[in-house]
């Protein structure tokens, strides 16, 4: 799968919820909606470490081992704590995979009273105004969920429950930055750089990411945000709300955007 398509993937996954994991009957713990607000935590989260050569996955702790892929600049892994000949474990592809030690490296969470994720402790209500399947609904729920018992590798994920073929999701708020990423890929990707700053760039798979604004005052079914963070993905716009996480991503259609998720409640 090429970059370019990895993104327009994961896009699709946040506004259609098409996915190629197929859930009969969801085992998973959900977090408790009691408490204050809650993001995944960073311990096992791992940082590529920027550097010329190429890094890359491996399904056994090998380099003599098939290769599973490349690790793009501004990503990171999930690990397991598990560790062989030089190389850390991580989660990938609903299974495992492994990556060189000294090719990663530990990353801080976000200490500031600002976070980016979504709450964990909390459900997710949103619409998907493009979206007008047989099974289509009003309101749609997204939960998160701890474990999932019967693939030990999926865990710390949002579920989608949108159409036949559920999604589900990642996300780290670190000190660097939101890192996000589809549960069926090895890597998360920087969706969002720290600090916030207006026209700061980086890329995502090779698209250029660029903060248009960091003060806007969004309406949404859930009601008004305030200091809300717009990003122009490669043409697709996201909206990040303080202390709410992602609230609305517009796509263009022809020459005008329309929304394809937002928030509702």
């Amino acid at each position: 799968m090429n970059n370019k398509y990895k993104l327009l993937t994961m896009l699709c996954a946040l506004t259609l919820g098409f996915s190629m994991l197929s859930f009969s009957i969801l085992e998973s713990q959900t977090v408790s909606a009691a408490g204050k607000y809650k993001v995944t935590s960073v311990s096992k989260f791992k940082l590529v470490k920027n550097q010329k050569k190429t890094v890359y996955m491996y399904l056994k702790p090998s380099v003599a081992s098939q290769k599973a892929g490349k690790l793009p600049k501004n990503s990171g892994v999930v690990t397991t704590g598990k560790k062989k000949n030089g190389f850390s474990q991580i989660t990938y592809a609903f299974k495992f995979a492994y990556v060189k030690t000294a090719d990663l490296q530990s990353v801080q969470a976000n200490t500031s009273n600002k976070k980016y994720a979504w709450d964990i402790s909390k459900n997710i209500y949103y619409k998907v105004p493009n979206y007008s399947g047989p099974d289509a609904k009003s309101v749609y729920t997204g939960k998160f969920h701890k474990t999932y018992s019967t693939s030990p590798s999926l865990i710390n994920f949002w579920l989608y429950n949108m159409g036949p073929m559920p999604v589900t999701t990642r996300e780290y708020d670190t000190k660097n930055g939101l890192y996000e990423g589809l549960s069926e890929e090895g890597e998360l990707v920087l969706a969002l750089k720290y600090p916030i700053k207006k026209n700061s760039t980086w890329s995502t798979y090779g698209v250029k990411n660029r903060i248009v604004s960091t003060n806007m005052t969004v309406q949404t079914p859930a009601g008004k945000f305030k200091n809300v963070v717009k990003v122009n993905r490669g043409g697709t716009l996201l909206y990040y709300a303080p202390n709410k996480g992602l609230i609305k991503i517009s796509s263009k259609y022809g020459k005008k955007y329309q929304t394809d998720f937002i928030i509702a409640k």
